[in-house]
């Protein structure tokens, strides 16, 4: 069961990237209906309506240092946030998630994962300017990122049930990455190019390890 789940999760993460182009057209009302559909698939894909609002955010505005500090203040906040989440679950399909979410049963996942997302984040400010020039629709990719790097960093805590939201977030980390490759001039894309594929490359080989000691 719990492998169709996600299944059906990737398949809405999957029209969820093509669909959200909507929103940078405003067509609204249309991805509205599109995200309704989509939650008969997977009941979670009604988290993506307020994504009109939050995509719409413009880069490295006062809205993204706002978006930044309610990512740390979740996490610093936990307790008191789980306590809400959990409240919010009752009843619902997710509520057997709530033990892990407020009892730390569950493993969270490696802080190394959050790092990892946290770093095109860092790029994309350092070349905000170039990407601002080069990709229209650079906030979206930030603020997709940024929401991306939250799940993942409450997943840390102690509950993977905040991981399952960056199937729809992470396809948005990874064009942001390579977007900030491209800006960052010639001698910085082959130095950014090589750290890339080394660090990912040992990140690779870590989860693998760990992955075969699990089981």
């Amino acid at each position: 069961v719990s492998g169709m789940n996600g299944v059906r999760q990737a398949l809405v993460a999957g029209i969820f990237v093509m669909a959200y182009k909507l929103i940078e057209r405003r067509k609204y009302i249309p991805y509205i209906i599109i995200c309704l559909l989509l939650s008969t698939v997977h009941t979670s894909a009604l988290v993506l309506i307020p994504m009109i609002l939050i995509l719409n955010i413009k880069e490295w505005s006062r809205g993204t240092y706002v978006l930044l500090l309610a990512t740390f203040g979740l996490y610093i906040a936990y307790p008191l946030f789980a306590g809400i989440l959990t409240q919010a679950l009752a009843g619902s399909a997710y509520e057997r998630y709530s033990n892990g979410i407020q009892n730390f049963t569950n493993g969270g996942a490696n802080v190394l994962r959050a790092i990892i997302l946290f770093i095109p984040i860092v790029l994309s400010f350092l070349f905000k300017e170039n990407l601002k020039k080069k990709n229209p629709n650079f906030k979206m990719l930030l603020n997709a990122s940024i929401l991306n790097f939250m799940f993942m960093l409450l997943a840390t805590v102690r509950s993977w049930i905040f991981a399952r939201f960056c199937i729809y977030f992470n396809p948005f980390s990874y064009v942001l990455l390579i977007e900030c490759i491209e800006v960052s001039g010639k001698r910085n894309r082959q130095i950014l190019y090589i750290a890339c594929i080394l660090l990912y490359g040992l990140f690779f080989y870590y989860e693998m390890r760990t992955s075969v000691h699990a089981f």
